[in-house]
């Protein structure tokens, strides 16, 4: 299913086992376990439709509790909490991304029975 969000076209795929985002704008892109392609290909997990991304940007490949990110030799790089990335690397709940120039917020949830809801 595709879901354009201003000129960002995203699908959203059911996760299975470790909880995980992408957040765009004004939307989020659901990862599954195992890779993830991000890129303009129509047919990649995490559909992003604009020209400064590459067909095959980049993956997420999520595995064993962990997900690791991973540039395909995308022309106008990936770049991970403010540094262009070269080789894979762990990603980290609330991790900044630049797909090309389009800003991403990696998103991992654990249940954790010690977090306790705050009031204002």
């Amino acid at each position: 299913m595709a879901k354009r969000i201003e000129s960002t076209a995203l699908r959203t795929e059911t996760t299975a086992g470790l909880p995980c985002w992408l957040i765009l704008d004004k939307g989020r892109i659901e990862l599954a376990e195992g890779e993830n392609l991000v890129g303009r290909d129509p047919r990649a997990k995490a559909w992003i439709d604009l020209l400064t991304v590459s067909r095959r940007h980049a993956r997420i490949v999520i595995t064993s509790g962990e997900a690791r990110l991973e540039d395909l030799g995308s022309k106008n790089g990936t770049c991970l909490r403010g540094k262009r990335m070269e080789g894979p690397e762990r990603l980290l709940d609330r991790d900044p991304i630049l797909f090309g120039s389009i800003e991403a917020t990696f998103r991992l949830w654990r249940a954790r029975a010690d977090i306790d809801t705050r009031t204002t």
